[in-house]
């Protein structure tokens, strides 16, 4: 359903679908959608921090049924994480095709933070994408996954790879890594 307004047209109110327009006092008024921004929701304060020792590359599979721009992605900072490199990227999960990244530093540890792209990432309804980090310390949680949005699903579990360097996740895990993608619609 398409989202809606209430507007007084000749003395009575009406509903009407912000894509299109409504006629006001004898003008037609155009109404645009307004945009929202959505992620999908955890409690990063469930979460286990772990060290493997090295940097690893942590995703969340999902999906959008709307059309939107993949704007960067929210990450749970692990403790141990502040001043060190946090990566981010996006991918097409069939293609494995990296579609934007970026690195921050984060300022604070055991919080969730936003990494905006450079780039933002047309999303295309039905193609599956994943929200990947790479980082030393990470947050896992088992048997949890993050709520789904208006727009947005993901798949049950996460995946991971191990490397220095940001690569697409191929290993499949049941892990959620509390990584969501910021999408607007």
């Amino acid at each position: 359903m398409s989202p809606v307004a209430r507007v007084r047209a000749d003395g009575v109110w009406a509903e009407v679908d912000l894509t299109g327009a409504a006629r006001e006092a004898g003008t037609w008024k155009t109404f645009s959608r307004p945009r929202t921004e959505e992620v999908l929701a955890f409690d990063g304060t469930l979460a286990t921090t772990y060290d493997d020792s090295r940097s690893v590359t942590l995703g969340l599979r999902w999906t959008a049924s709307s059309e939107g721009l993949w704007l960067g992605c929210a990450v749970w900072v692990a403790r141990y994480m502040t001043g060190l490199p946090l990566t981010v990227a996006a991918y097409n999960a069939h293609t494995q095709d990296r579609l934007s990244r970026t690195t921050v530093t984060p300022s604070a540890e055991s919080q969730m933070i936003r990494v905006l792209f450079d780039d933002p990432v047309p999303v295309v309804p039905a193609r599956t994408y994943v929200a990947a980090y790479n980082a030393r310390y990470y947050v896992a949680s088992f048997g949890t996954l993050p709520a789904a949005s208006a727009h947005l699903t993901c798949d049950p579990g996460g995946s991971w790879l191990d490397g220095t360097e940001i690569a697409f996740p191929v290993n499949n895990s049941s892990a959620n890594y509390h990584v969501t993608p910021i999408v607007l619609f």
